[in-house]
């Protein structure tokens, strides 16, 4: 936590102060702020006694952008052009804050003579909140569609799964304690289109679709309203205009094949973490769009990601190692954490833009990280010489916890942005599970798997380290 002192004293008379005022009358304030905004506080001074104010808060969460004086008396004199206060008179110090993250912080401000004596203490303790966000339908909400509708179903909020075979509904759950909007869709039916009749680009055009042995060939160059016509067979060919939204064969890059009226997006095989996994990666092919033949101007190739594949991408890093960890600790146990991050070419190093945090869990409750630590900051792992320091104590409550570490891209214009793209959004997840006790109970070990797909030689060690914790206790 940056604690921060400054002192002031101020006789100048400068600007204004243009951020809202939060006024309070006692020494100590309770202030809410909403959306990070600007906020400012005044306290009264006299300069010709020497006593100044001092401010102490937390950099992390708040950042001094400027302060201003107004004299308590009117001005005595003019000399050359400046205006002068009347001596001994007292003023008002308005200090500018901006809000840089949610959270709760103080600030402390203390009035003291040049030998140290403190007059009097005010503390304002701020809480910086995100305003509410409700939950809005996104295009797909009453529209209607052929097959289950999966994008475009929130414009705010977070989507959830969808329930019906048609119609559908779902709905789009608010943030900060937002409202949660409900949202359907239609199904439509799908009608047959005989041979040689065409199929509009009209609304009507999205319910038809060519019988049975068919094929649509598309309309020919010039033909307006038309999506093209239903026949045994397409025999033309035409030129073909091909774009590949990464620009090639990018595997750290989800792309999207637009050709000859098709389009091919990128996406994993069995999606996983380590050497398994595989991305279907698509790049243009060809010149000519021929659908007799089957050629739409687009070629695919089946690429093994190193580190694991998701959404379409491989994973350009990876956590490579965890140590220090332990199966089991007691309540309130110093818990530290060594974390090696490695990337495709290297080290996955802060000064490159790659992050780590880690939330803990209660196997309980996995959806919902335990808040003990987000006070004083210590979801961030700490960059030194080549690892990840993570260190934290171990929860209040008895019980089986798991601890989540992610390595993520996550500052714009470093390395590993401009390497991969703004939309790189990959976080590499890696869980180490532990058990907490009491101070007084017995610590057991915790298996890394169920005993009943452990080997005969993997049960024979679980059960010696449980003798081990007995003789120790000397039970």
């Amino acid at each position: 936590m940056g604690m921060l002192f400054f002192m002031f004293n101020f006789s100048l008379v400068t600007a204004a102060s243009t951020y809202p005022l939060l006024s309070c009358s006692s020494t100590t304030c309770e202030k809410e702020v909403e959306d990070l905004a600007g906020f400012s506080i005044a306290l009264e001074n006299n300069p010709s006694t020497g006593y100044q104010w001092s401010l102490a808060y937390d950099t992390a969460f708040l950042k001094l952008d400027s302060s201003n004086s107004v004299s308590l008396c009117p001005s005595t004199s003019t000399s050359g052009g400046i205006t002068q206060m009347t001596v001994g008179c007292g003023q008002t110090t308005t200090y500018n804050f901006s809000a840089l993250k949610v959270g709760k912080v103080q600030i402390t401000a203390t009035y003291k003579s040049p030998s140290g004596v403190t007059s009097q203490t005010k503390y304002y303790n701020i809480t910086i909140n995100l305003s509410p966000v409700n939950g809005v339908c996104g295009s797909s909400n009453e529209s209607s569609f052929s097959s289950i509708p999966t994008t475009n179903l929130c414009s705010y909020g977070t989507a959830s799964s969808l329930s019906g075979s048609g119609p559908w509904s779902w709905s789009c759950a608010g943030l900060n304690g937002g409202t949660t909007a409900s949202c359907s869709a239609k199904l439509i039916s799908i009608s047959c289109v005989k041979e040689n009749q065409s199929i509009p680009v009209t609304p009507v055009g999205l319910t038809q679709s060519c019988c049975s042995g068919l094929t649509l060939c598309p309309a020919s160059t010039g033909v307006n309203g038309s999506r093209g016509t239903c026949k045994s067979s397409c025999n033309v060919v035409t030129p073909n205009t091909c774009t590949d939204s990464d620009g090639g064969k990018n595997y750290y890059v989800k792309g999207t094949i637009e050709s000859c009226g098709t389009k091919s997006v990128d996406f994993c095989v069995s999606p996983t973490l380590g050497a398994d996994s595989r991305v279907i990666k698509y790049y243009c092919s060809g010149f000519s769009c021929d659908s007799s033949k089957g050629e739409y101007g687009v070629a695919s190739v089946e690429y093994s990601c190193p580190n694991g594949c998701n959404d379409g991408k491989c994973y350009y890093q990876k956590i490579s190692n965890i140590s220090g960890n332990k199966t089991s600790y007691v309540t309130g146990e110093k818990i530290d954490l060594k974390i090696e991050g490695a990337t495709i070419d290297g080290v996955a190093a802060k000064d490159d833009g790659w992050n780590v945090q880690y939330y803990t869990y209660n196997t309980n409750d996995s959806n919902n990280y335990l808040k003990e630590y987000i006070s004083s900051n210590n979801y961030n792992g700490v960059y030194s010489n080549k690892y990840w320091n993570a260190s934290f104590t171990a929860p209040q409550a008895p019980g089986n916890y798991f601890t989540e570490i992610n390595l993520y891209c996550s500052q714009e214009n470093s390395k590993c942005w401009n390497l991969l793209g703004k939309d790189y959004n990959l976080e590499y997840k890696q869980k180490i599970y532990y058990s907490v006790s009491d101070n007084n109970a017995l610590v057991f070990p915790t298996p890394d798997k169920p005993l009943n797909q452990m080997t005969r030689e993997e049960l024979l060690k679980f059960l010696l380290k449980i003798i081990q914790v007995l003789l120790n206790e000397k039970i």
